[in-house]
């Protein structure tokens, strides 16, 4: 029990020790949104054993993960949410994907995902604004493990699937 219990802090001390960048800038845009739009994010009930768990089975190319939701936004046009981002987070974070929808059935939605080369990692901020509601996901991807997936996503896919014990 007590190798248990080492093993379980030695993880979160791994996980969190690497990270606190990523918390700072996480925290900043969870900041910004809840005070530019007065809502409050509500947080996902045991989401550092999520992370840890998600560290764990992708063997650290996942480290990090933070999930924020806001429901019933008011007042926040979806093109406003990739300024919005750049402004708390400066300007190390650059664009990686940017959808837009308009017209007449949608209501700005957007979709945005920052990243910010960080030694043999990349940060992650994803943001996605879809009729009043928002979700923030950022977390740090091990470059590695991130040159893999691109390169062959299906393999990769299959590959983490509990199923496959053999990890191929």
């Amino acid at each position: 029990m007590k190798k248990v219990l080492c093993l379980m802090a030695a993880s979160v001390l791994l996980v969190s020790t690497g990270c606190s960048a990523a918390d700072h800038d996480f925290n900043s845009v969870v900041s910004a949104v809840e005070h530019k739009y007065s809502v409050h994010a509500q947080r996902i009930p045991l989401m550092g054993l999520v992370g840890i768990c998600a560290s764990l089975k992708t063997h650290g190319g996942v480290r990090g993960l933070r999930v924020a939701e806001f429901d019933n936004v008011r007042g926040l046009d979806g093109k406003d949410l990739y300024p919005l981002l750049r402004s708390r987070l400066g300007d190390e974070w650059q664009p990686f994907v940017m959808e837009v929808s308009g017209g007449q059935n949608h209501d700005g939605d957007q979709s945005v995902i920052l990243v910010r080369p960080n030694g043999s990692s990349m940060g992650m901020m994803i943001a996605d604004y879809d009729h009043g509601e928002l979700d923030l996901v950022g977390m740090e991807m091990n470059g590695a493990a991130l040159s893999k997936w691109l390169h062959d996503p299906e393999r990769q896919q299959h590959s983490f699937h509990p199923g496959n014990a053999s990890g191929d």
